[in-house]
């Protein structure tokens, strides 16, 4: 192993994670010991009610002999209603000056959570299975993981490299991948550990990072260097390097592994990536400044945010043919698609708001305040 690289590693194994709160909910623990007396947790992990269906159901147990004082039942209810609720669709909001994740109902719009965080948060992912978030902190160099079935901090993760800046999750969520401009650095973190496995160097200033569908390959976007970085996940060396166009940003590579598409911040572009060449195949003018993608219908339509000219644009990413052009708040950055396509999420970090933008009509739905600096959105899956 070189000499660099291996005191670079080093670097990073030596500050230890930091818990923030190991003590389970309240209600946990209480259904452990009490539910368990008449069943097994099996059956409880059946059952998908409201808030108002499990009080009902925790009352009717306690008039059959289950020992809870009001206290408890309040706690059980809430942490039933969390864990085992009906699924609400969920987006999350990272605001860089107020330093918090906002959650929000998408279905009625309305703000459920405030997290705080730590200094200068830049990046989010959430992992495949829609139970943690990972949020890097430029200011503090650590990612703070949260629950995402109680809105809560479970750890605030070090070792992550200086000024993280994005990350991605391994498909079967064990390893998360976190960019590090200021060491032109990708530091590889087991999850089940929270522990850094491997640092892998890659070209200048890398910012975005997404992995394929298989999680066989990370695609690392080099602004400085304008290229794509790809990296081998078995063994965590980088295989190929990609050249783009100007100030490569965000990207993401559709489900069939066979296109990745790359927004390109300083010549104003979208390049269409051909996977099976590792060669651009198409380069598209888009809007003033583009800072984020999302891919909607067939991993063919590509949503671009334009924080310059205060839009977003729907692009044939097979033709490079501009479908749509709307306009939305000041300074459209972060941009998430629902999983049923049918909604583009969108905040401006300029405006301070999150615009909701209907795919089929190409109208502004909804406008809805946020945190300071509004800069990613990640919607569950």
């Amino acid at each position: 192993m070189p000499l660099l690289v291996l005191v670079t590693l080093l670097l990073f194994i030596a500050p230890p994670h930091r818990p923030i709160s190991a003590e389970p909910p309240p209600g946990e623990a209480i259904v452990g010991r009490v539910c368990t007396l008449c069943h097994t947790l099996e059956r409880v992990d059946t059952r998908r009610l409201d808030a108002k269906g499990w009080e009902a159901l925790v009352n009717k147990m306690t008039e059959f002999g289950a020992q809870l004082s009001q206290a408890e039942r309040r706690d059980v209810v809430a942490y039933l209603a969390a864990t085992q609720g009906l699924q609400v669709l969920k987006a999350y909001v990272i605001n860089e000056e107020s330093q918090d994740v906002w959650v929000i109902d998408v279905a009625t719009k309305r703000v459920l959570a405030k997290i705080p965080v730590g200094k200068l948060p830049h990046g989010i992912s959430i992992s495949p299975d829609g139970k943690r978030l990972y949020v890097t902190n430029m200011a503090s160099d650590d990612v703070t993981v949260i629950d995402i079935t109680t809105n809560s901090v479970i750890m605030t993760m070090g070792s992550v490299g200086r000024n993280p800046h994005e990350s991605a999750v391994s498909p079967d969520g064990t390893f998360l991948y976190v960019t590090n401009p200021s060491s032109n650095l990708v530091s590889v973190h087991d999850m089940r550990r929270h522990s850094v496995v491997a640092v892998v160097p890659v070209g200048r200033v890398p910012h975005g990072i997404a992995l394929s569908a298989d999680g066989t390959r990370a695609y690392v976007a080099n602004m400085e260097s304008n290229e794509i970085s790809v990296i081998d996940t078995s063994t965590n060396q980088v295989i190929a390097t990609i050249p783009t166009q100007a100030g490569p940003h965000r990207l993401a590579a559709t489900r069939d592994g066979k296109r990745l598409y790359v927004i390109n911040s300083t010549s104003n572009q979208l390049s269409v990536v051909d996977l099976t060449k590792n060669q651009v195949a198409l380069k598209v003018l888009v809007g003033h400044s583009p800072y984020d993608l999302a891919v909607g219908a067939g991993d063919t339509v590509v949503w671009v945010s334009n924080e310059g000219s205060n839009d977003i644009w729907a692009v044939d990413g097979s033709t490079g043919q501009i479908l749509a052009v709307v306009p939305v708040g000041g300074g459209p950055h972060g941009i998430a698609i629902t999983p049923d396509g049918k909604e583009l999420w969108v905040v401006n970090i300029n405006a301070n708001t999150l615009s909701v933008v209907d795919t089929a009509s190409r109208k502004v739905l909804a406008t809805i305040p946020v945190g300071k600096r509004p800069h990613l959105v990640v919607i569950t899956p």
